[in-house]
């Protein structure tokens, strides 16, 4: 299992800082969102692998822009993070139809081979009329870094668009487990020995009181019965925004020697979970 851990400071130096706490810890995946104005998630993964060498940077961008500058977007911050970078797109708005034309633009712009795209909203090449010179493709660049950018889609009707594009899915805390099993069993039923190149993330909110402590073994059950209902394999987990800097610190570091050890493993050997909890007292 893999952990990711929300990066939400309110500034870019903030940022790094958290995302640096989070590589040190050994935290696998920093997962953004777009904050207010035109900080997006891709230009905050683009500053956090300014700071950072090895933590994947996942930016989740919500549907209703442009897909093209979505995919122009993310290819920078791949080419920023030199190939760390997980393109999440969410459907915030309820809009099927909107998250599947964004998708397959992005997906089309992401490839490494020119695309002309005509869909219910967007036409790409525009070939506008003031334009000098009407094209038949398009090519993105710059390329992304990755031969594949991973793009996960996320919201509510992410599930369907997902399976119907070979794509993962993120379920959350919010749809409970027994949605997520069933959404990730009609995934197999669809991509058979397809879906076994998905990761499965799940998003959950951690609480914690106020100098960032919280219950190691209750979230350790929980990651572990999510594991085993549906194969969940990439935790993301998200610390509350009240919290201090220094107890976000705390928590992201209690997160890393309390909880990631003990979900490393599908099983662990035989007495040590009982050593670990006599260490960590």
């Amino acid at each position: 299992m893999k952990l990711g851990l929300a990066l939400a400071a309110d500034t870019m130096d903030g940022l790094i800082a958290q995302a640096r706490v989070a590589e040190a810890a050994g935290i696998e995946i920093g997962w953004l969102e777009s904050a207010n104005g035109e900080d997006t998630a891709l230009l905050r993964a683009a500053a956090a692998a300014a700071g950072t060498g090895v933590i994947r940077l996942a930016a989740s961008v919500p549907t209703g822009g442009h897909p093209l500058a979505i995919a122009e977007s993310a290819a920078v911050a791949d080419n920023c993070s030199n190939g760390r970078l997980i393109l999440v797109i969410e459907d915030a708005v309820g809009d099927a139809d909107l998250l599947a034309e964004t998708v397959d633009i992005v997906l089309s712009a992401v490839a490494p081979r020119p695309f002309r795209h005509e869909g219910r909203r967007w036409r790409i090449p525009a070939n506008l009329p003031e334009n000098d010179q009407q094209e038949e493709r398009i090519i993105l660049t710059p390329q992304v870094v990755q031969p594949e950018l991973p793009v996960w889609l996320a919201g509510g009707s992410a599930a369907e668009s997902a399976r119907a594009r070979g794509l993962t899915h993120v379920s959350s805390s919010a749809d409970g487990m027994a949605e997520a099993q069933r959404a990730w069993d009609e995934t197999d039923a669809v991509l058979g020995l397809g879906s076994l190149r998905l990761r499965r993330p799940w998003r959950h909110d951690l609480e914690t009181d106020d100098d960032g402590g919280f219950d190691a073994d209750a979230i350790v059950d929980r990651l572990c019965a999510e594991r085993l209902a549906w194969g969940m394999d990439v935790a993301v987990l998200r610390l509350p925004g009240s919290l201090a800097p220094d107890a976000w610190v705390r928590a992201a570091r209690w997160i890393a020697t309390a909880v990631r050890p003990r979900v490393l493993l599908h099983e662990l050997p035989a007495g040590i979970e009982q050593h670990w909890k006599e260490v960590l007292a």
